[in-house]
Order: C-alpha cells, then structure tokens, then sequence
C-alpha cells in the first residue's frame, strides 16, 4: 500500500506520515485522511480474511488476528485416507496414517504464492503433484514421489511449480523415489521323470514411477536329475508375461553334473518390455527338456523378479 499522501502530510526519516494541527505552534492544520488511502487499510486488511476464508463481519474486532493465526501458524492433522490438497489445509502438517495411500497436490497457480503444505510419514505414501517439482536437488522435475516411514517434507506453492522447502534426509539424498520390489516365485516340482516344467509369479506394480512405467529384471533356475556326467544338456527356456516373450534366446546350457546327479541352469534378463504404474501381471517361466543330449528329467525350476523403474 502507498503511504499517506493527503494535504499537510510530514516527512519522518523518508516516510511521509500524519502531522497533527497545533495552531499555538503556528500549525493550522492536520494531515488530511483521503478515501483513497482509507480505502487502501481496508484493501490490506481484507486481503488477510480473505486468504483465510473469514467472511468480513461488523462488530468483530478479532479477524485479523484469527486470519493470521490460520495463515501463519502449522497446524497438525492425521490424514487415513487418500487427500486431495485444497485452500483450506494451507499451514498444515499432514501426518500420513495407514490407509492414506496417496496425497494429491493440484497444480500450484491455483494456490496463494506462499502457500505452505507439509507430509509426515508414518506409512509408506505416494505423493502425485500436478506440477512438477523444483528445489535443484534429488526431487527436482518429478512429478510424484514416495513418502516413507519417518520422512518429512514441507512444500510451497511458487507461481506454476511447487517449491521444496525443506525435506528429511532420505528424500533429499534421493530414496523418495518408489520402493521397488523383488519376489521370488515357489520353485515347482514336476511330477517324476517329466521332461516338461512351468512356475508363475503375480506382480503388481507401484502406483508411481518417475519415468511413467516399470520393467523387471528377471533370473530364471531350473534343476534336474541325469544318469549322465560331465556333459551339458540343452533345454527350451521361455519366460512369457500374457503377452510378449521376454527371453532373447529360448535356448539355455545346463552346468555339468556336480557328482550327485543334480543339474542347474540360471539366466538373468533385462526385458525390455514395459509396465504402467499399478498393473498386475502374471509371469510364467517354462522350460522343456525333451531332446537334450543326457538322459535328463526336471526337478524343479524357480524364478526372481525385480522391478524398477523404465
């Protein structure tokens, strides 16, 4: 707001202020009070309910303060279920409970410049924002994160992006970045003397990855027993997800007998086929020894999968 600039105004130390009328001091007048500077108190101070979502009232003297206090100071609430951030939460600190799942900010131009949010994580979370982030460290350009057990971070709505303030440790070194996982399927038994083998393992995928999709790394294992010894045994080995085959080559080489008629096979893939955030795919390891060079029956077989991001 502009200072006072009615007739009569004085000049302290470069501020134009009031000056009272003192006629015995040869001052005949006061300062004059106009609407426009009137009208601009008022501006201000409704700029403050206004932020606050306080609707004007006569005869309450207390909203300034009341506006201020939600403005300024962090409040504390328990979220249990997904949230979406809106004008009314600015200032709060949301602790993320079991069942929170997601917290979702909308994009930043539709806040107040200055507009602080902050998350603590005492379950795992996933945090979409609609803008991208912008702090020149491990969040900047993402567009979502995960928020873990015991982290915190507190972020400001900038003009078109969302500002981090300040951030726990393990965010700022980069593990906010979704968990990813590893799981192994139960190995599977054929029945005696099979030449023929299959296992699966159900995934589902995180809500969230930075690049928008996940791919798997897969180690596949099969075992079998032979009368032979000393020699490699050739076999057919197909990793399929319902609908790409994964592996490059379908033909794998078994290690020789280990002396207790027991062989092994291993193969570790990148597939360069892609998965979006959240589905569920079933991953199926085959494998066919019929026509190999040793007397040679399936065991078992076994497949690990681990995820990360495309």
């Amino acid at each position: 707001m502009f200072q006072v600039n009615g007739s009569y105004f004085i000049t302290v130390n470069g501020v134009q202020q009031f000056g009272a009328a003192n006629p015995g001091a040869g001052i005949a007048n006061g300062t004059e009070i106009t609407a426009s500077w009137l009208n601009d108190v008022q501006g201000e101070l409704l700029n403050f309910l206004t932020a606050a979502s306080i609707v004007p009232a006569a005869n309450t003297p207390t909203q300034v303060k009341e506006s201020t206090d939600f403005l300024y100071a962090l409040k504390f609430n328990v979220l249990s279920a997904p949230k979406i951030i809106e004008g009314a939460d600015r200032g709060t600190v949301f602790v993320c409970d079991p069942g929170t799942t997601t917290v979702t900010l909308p994009a930043a131009d539709g806040f107040d410049a200055g507009f602080l949010i902050g998350l603590s994580g005492s379950t795992i979370t996933q945090v979409s924002v609609t803008d991208i982030l912008n702090d020149g460290g491990a969040l900047r350009g993402l567009s979502g994160f995960t928020l873990n057990v015991g982290s915190f971070v507190l972020l400001q709505a900038q003009g078109l992006n969302w500002g981090v303030i300040s951030a726990s440790p393990d965010l700022q070194a980069g593990s906010a970045r979704p968990q990813y996982i590893a799981t192994q399927a139960g190995s599977i038994t054929p029945a005696l003397g099979s030449k023929n083998a299959i296992c699966s393992q159900v995934i589902t995928f995180p809500n969230y990855s930075p690049s928008g999709a996940f791919r798997v790394l897969i180690r596949t294992l099969a075992q079998g027993d032979s009368s032979g010894t000393g020699q490699n045994q050739n076999f057919t080995s197909i990793v399929f997800d319902g609908t790409n085959t994964l592996t490059g080559a379908p033909w794998l080489i078994a290690a020789v007998n280990n002396g207790v008629n027991t062989w092994g096979t291993s193969d570790t893939f990148l597939s360069s086929a892609t998965y979006a955030p959240g589905a569920t795919v079933t991953f199926a390891y085959s494998i066919n020894a019929a026509g190999g060079s040793t007397d040679f029956t399936i065991t078992g077989s076994s497949m690990i999968i681990t995820v990360e991001p495309a």
